[in-house]
């Protein structure tokens, strides 16, 4: 491989973050069940490793990984079918971007089911249903720094400067929690990234 170095998320972590907001939001325990859209892939894969090694320890069951195919559009029947399957469902996790905000929309055909959604990642969808309080939380990536980092990487590697890479070239950049009670920062932070954006798109036009 020629790849220099891998910079980006630890998927694994992210799924453990996911896992303790759930424990967090139930810590009476009950049925939860995984949304994504597939699993052969391995972000998914270690994203479910990972919640399920957090929940490990607690009174969380799951009673399954269900898959959409990749396509967003279905993503909505597939939790409204399980929810019909599983009414006693207590918590939802959406693994990948779109999962929970399909989650939340399903959940509004079910308006007497009370059931926990813990979702991935910054969408519009995904900060306005937090703070509506209709998901507990998000795990986001930062993939502005993915960017910022590979290309100061890369500089200093064609200017043959030192650069400190692992021996399993492998860097991770931390994910964050996002509930409530810091979504207000969280906005303001991704707006001034914004910014930076149109600014290098001024400059570069």
């Amino acid at each position: 491989c020629n790849r220099a170095c891998y910079i980006g998320t630890d998927n694994v972590d992210l799924g453990r973050k996911m896992g303790e907001l759930m424990k967090q939001a139930l810590p009476e325990g009950g049925d939860v069940a995984l949304f994504v859209g597939q699993l052969d892939v391995a972000n998914a894969q270690e994203r479910q490793q990972g919640v399920l090694e957090s929940i490990a320890d607690s009174n969380l069951s799951v009673i399954g990984t269900f898959t959409d195919g990749g396509q967003p559009a279905e993503a909505k029947r597939v939790v409204t079918d399980v929810l019909s399957k599983y009414p006693d469902l207590k918590g939802i996790f959406g693994l990948w971007g779109y999962n929970a905000p399909q989650a939340v929309n399903a959940l509004e055909g079910n308006p007497d089911l009370v059931v926990k959604v813990v979702g991935s990642d910054e969408s519009v969808e995904t900060m306005r249903a937090v703070r509506l309080g209709k998901e507990v939380g998000s795990v986001a990536q930062q993939p502005f720094e993915f960017g910022y980092q590979s290309i100061k990487m890369l500089a200093k590697l064609q200017r043959k400067e030192p650069v400190d890479i692992p021996e399993d070239r492998t860097i991770f950049v931390d994910t964050y929690v996002i509930t409530q009670e810091n979504l207000d920062t969280v906005e303001q932070k991704i707006a001034e990234k914004l910014k930076l954006l149109d600014k290098y798109k001024d400059f570069a036009n």
